[in-house]
């Protein structure tokens, strides 16, 4: 015996079919982070620094200054910069890359060559392998404030600057992601 009513399925079928097309959809809402990833930066640029010839990769320094994050009104150092050291293996097998987010310190020299596990990783893989650090740019010193701050205590304390102002400007978030 069949418990389904072939009637009564084709029906609700139906009236959720109708639902669908008359009840409004959820659209998602333009947020801060699409505005300021979204917002051309004339300050951005990148330059090749050296390139390094292995027997199963290349490996590539570039410089890369990938915004200006507020004004000299509101902290110290406004241009962000970034080591990026990209690894692509001779025998690409895929189309899709990796990417590690590093910390680190602004002011210190190029690295010299990849790290051993990034190269590694592409070669085994045979896929491209990034690495960006610098993420947050740091230490930086905010207008009024005592002291350089440095990852978290960065990160909070831009946080704490937009829940007083509502200045959607200050997370440090928002440029922490765009540099990717």
């Amino acid at each position: 015996m069949n418990k389904y009513d072939p009637n009564k399925l084709s029906r609700i079928l139906v009236a959720l079919a109708v639902c669908c097309i008359i009840c409004p959809r959820a659209t998602a809402k333009e947020t801060a982070l699409d505005r300021y990833v979204a917002k051309p930066d004339p300050a951005y640029e990148y330059s090749v620094v050296s390139t390094i010839e292995g027997k199963r990769s290349t490996t590539y320094i570039l410089s890369m200054t990938s915004q200006q994050f507020l004004t000299k009104a509101d902290v110290d150092r406004t241009l962000w910069k970034h080591w990026i050291v990209i690894v692509k293996p001779h025998r690409i097998k895929h189309e899709t890359s990796l990417i590690v987010i590093g910390g680190g310190s602004n002011g210190k020299e190029p690295p010299k060559k990849a790290e051993d596990y990034m190269s590694q990783i592409a070669i085994k893989t045979g896929s491209v392998v990034t690495g960006l650090g610098m993420v947050p740019n740091q230490p930086l010193r905010f207008v009024g404030d005592t002291r350089d701050r440095y990852e978290d205590a960065l990160i909070a304390y831009t946080w704490d600057k937009y829940l007083r102002t509502g200045d959607e400007r200050w997370p440090a978030r928002l440029p922490m992601t765009k540099a990717v």
